[in-house]
């Protein structure tokens, strides 16, 4: 059992009570009604499906429960799948479909009950990137690099969007494409090319402008449909410090491809210090950006320049949130806009990026002192609870001993996945996962004794520690009905699924070595997680060093 540190944080400065949701409308954020149509499951990023009435710990069993099917596909799968339910083919035809794109930029429609013979469609957005454009680096682990990014899907105009990067005339190129889900056609006026700059003059810079280079940045975060927008985020394709990358954040129109699009530099500004480069890159371990009711975005941010403490844009090694009202993209310098850690000039120089994990909004907690929450963590091992309303600036300036404004600090292990959330029968957990540690949930609360702020203490372990990287965990059940919460891991160090019990982690079932029924048949590639929809859990892996294939798991005929 870890023990926690509590951090003593400023007082409230936002307390915006009338704000605060009924618990009608917390669990319509929380999860989907239908499909699973981004990544972890919804923009908060909980990856909560809180409607699945099949699945249950009774029937996740060896006897009822293993692989139904698998189905080639033409390259790896970095992203993760997608689900819409009742998609209307034809006139006679519905069907539900599940999604996936590969790094051969293909995206793909099956069948999501059957898999059917064939792909109901199948489109190709271009030739990819060949991974001896990047020298040395490896970063997707494959011959090419086309899509990473988990697409988005807006069920109201059955439209799935997608990130692409291709090579053309050996110029390297992003666009984001609108695919048509019941048909795979792309959408009149689009594909909408990913290009752009902003003013600054950080590294890169020619004349005090800084253009977004395709040929050095990758785009992994997954994508965020918030208020009729398309959000983006990329990192660098490799950490080269000579490359003078940033962190770029693009907001487009999902509506019109024409608009020039909002767009968003970590580090636009020069400074001293190791790395004059800029940086600032938005990895996340394909975790999505996340967002909050209030159209509040979230994302963490890697090594990198920082000077937001003293009124500049940099904000390497950093929780910020960016402003969306009104159709804009915007950060503003304030304690209450971004969190850093007071070592952040240690974690710098030591490559202990932040931005290595993900950062998730928990649903409002009715009652506390501190009901808007945030929790992520990074390769410093440490995980922080923060307050949405005031993530709490920088104390590091003068100090980098200083305690800082987080809520409370966990030791979960180095990150390179995201946490989960779930409210079962006795109230709300949170799951995390930590390099060298074990899956881990932690009983969300308030405390007393800190003026009934929100406070997690550890309630229960899973017994195998986790090798790099740890996963991701998505959480299922039937609302908070006893019986029906169930954890699930795709792990990479062992390629195989895991399904655990939510209110004690103990295991329930876990998929078979290579070669059984009810196998994955072949290795997971880093940073991928499972969907759960309507009885049946998808899951990609590889089958050779190019290609894949998507496994469905679910109850056998008469479990």
């Amino acid at each position: 059992m870890r023990r926690m540190k509590l951090l003593v944080g400023l007082p409230i400065a936002l307390l915006l009570s009338s704000l605060v949701l009924d618990r009608t409308r917390l669990m319509a954020a929380v999860s989907p009604l239908v499909g699973v149509y981004t990544y972890h499951s919804d923009n908060m990023r909980t990856g909560w499906n809180s409607q699945e009435t099949v699945l249950t710990q009774s029937n996740v069993n060896t006897r009822q429960f293993g692989r139904l099917w698998d189905r080639p596909v033409d390259g790896q799968m970095y992203a993760q799948p997608l689900y819409a339910p009742a998609v209307k083919i034809n006139a006679t035809d519905t069907r539900n479909l599940v999604f996936v794109a590969t790094e051969h930029n293909s995206v793909y429609a099956f069948d999501a009950d059957t898999g059917g013979d064939a792909p109901l469609w199948q489109v190709n957005l271009g030739p990819s990137v060949p991974n001896s454009a990047f020298g040395g680096c490896l970063d997707i682990d494959g011959p090419e690099h086309g899509i990473t990014g988990t697409p988005v899907i807006d069920p109201a105009t059955g439209t799935l969007y997608v990130v692409a990067r291709t090579l053309e005339n050996d110029v390297q190129h992003f666009a984001l494409h609108a695919l048509q889900i019941a048909n795979g056609q792309e959408k009149p006026g689009w594909p909408a090319a990913i290009q752009g700059s902003v003013t600054g003059n950080g590294g890169g810079n020619v004349g005090g402008k800084i253009m977004f280079d395709a040929r050095i940045h990758i785009q992994r975060p997954g994508l965020l449909l918030l208020n009729g927008r398309v959000l983006i985020g990329f990192g660098s394709y490799c950490d080269d410090a000579f490359e003078r990358y940033h962190g770029w954040v693009f907001s487009f129109s999902a509506s019109d491809p024409n608009h020039a699009p909002l767009i968003f530099n970590t580090t636009p500004d020069d400074s001293e210090g190791p790395f004059a480069e800029s940086a600032g890159g938005i990895w996340q371990a394909g975790y999505g950006l996340a967002a909050d009711d209030f159209g509040r975005v979230f994302v963490q941010t890697g090594n990198g320049l920082f000077n937001a403490d003293l009124g500049g844009r940099n904000v390497g090694n950093s929780v910020i949130r960016l402003n969306t009202t009104g159709g804009t993209l915007s950060f503003d310098p304030y304690p209450w806009n971004f969190f850093t850690p007071s070592n952040e000039r240690d974690l710098d120089t030591q490559d202990r990026d932040l931005g290595s994990g993900g950062v998730m909004v928990i649903p409002d907690q009715l009652g506390s002192a501190t009901p808007r929450l945030l929790v992520g963590a990074g390769k410093d091992g440490v995980l922080r609870l923060l307050n949405r309303d005031y993530l709490g600036g920088f104390t590091g300036r003068t100090n980098p001993a200083a305690p800082d404004h987080a809520l409370q600090s966990y030791a979960s292990g180095p990150a390179f996945c995201g946490p989960a959330y779930w409210e079962g029968p006795d109230g709300p957990y949170v799951f995390v996962t930590g390099l060298g540690n074990v899956l881990q949930s932690l009983r969300l609360g308030t405390d007393p004794n800190q003026g009934g702020r929100s406070v997690l203490t550890f309630a229960a372990g899973s017994q195998a520690a986790f090798k790099y990287p740890p996963p991701t965990p998505v959480v299922s059940s039937n609302g908070r009905t006893a019986g029906t919460g169930i954890v699930w891991l795709l792990r990479r160090d062992t390629a195989a699924l895991y399904a655990y019990k939510a209110e004690d982690l103990s295991l329930l079932w876990q998929s078979g070595p290579f070669g059984t029924d009810d196998s994955l048949n072949g290795p997971v590639v880093k940073f991928s997680l499972p969907i759960v929809a309507n009885g049946r859990v998808y899951a990609g892996m590889k089958t050779d060093g190019a290609h894949g294939r998507l496994v469905c798991f679910g109850l056998r005929s008469g479990g």
